[in-house]
This record gives structure tokens, C-alpha cells and sequence, in this order.
């Protein structure tokens, strides 16, 4: 049984199928500032979409507050993803 070298990720192990999401590799690579606000909305899309817009289901699964999700959501303009309640 050969050992597979160090680094070399072609075989073996199970992969996740890709996913349309966040990437990060381009040429050249984004500022700081813009992979971490694409980062930030792809978290909070995915987040809002496992919980069915829920946001406190999404705070809770994010680790953030609900207060936090909620300026996000203004934030990144991403009310169409999350659930309001009628007043």
C-alpha cells in the first residue's frame, strides 16, 4: 500500500462536490477589504437560506447576535433572503 505524498490531495479521502459559492482565487487577488465583505455576504446568504430566512436561527448558527444579522442584512442588501415578521 503506497502512502500518498504530503501536499498531494488527488486521490483518496472522500471530496465535497463543488458548490457555487465563495471563491477567493482571481487574478489578482481582491483587497482585503472586498474578500472580506464577499466573504461576510456569502456567510450570511448561506446562513439566511439554511434557515429559511429565519434570522435568529441564523445568529445562532453564525455565532453572532440577532442584532448583528440584522445590520448585515441591511448591510449587504439582503432582506429578499430573510424572514420579517408582520407587525
Amino acid at each position: 500500500m503506497s502512502r500518498q505524498k504530503r501536499g498531494d490531495r488527488s486521490g483518496g479521502g472522500t471530496q465535497r462536490p463543488y458548490r457555487e459559492g465563495f471563491r477567493l482565487a482571481s487574478d489578482p487577488l481582491p483587497s482585503w477589504r472586498d474578500a472580506k465583505i464577499r466573504l461576510e455576504r456569502w456567510l450570511l446568504s448561506e446562513a439566511l437560506v439554511a434557515t429559511s430566512g429565519n434570522m435568529a436561527a441564523a445568529s445562532r448558527l453564525l455565532g453572532i447576535t440577532k442584532v448583528a444579522v440584522l445590520h448585515a442584512v441591511r448591510r449587504h442588501h439582503l432582506e429578499s433572503l430573510a424572514r420579517h415578521r408582520a407587525a
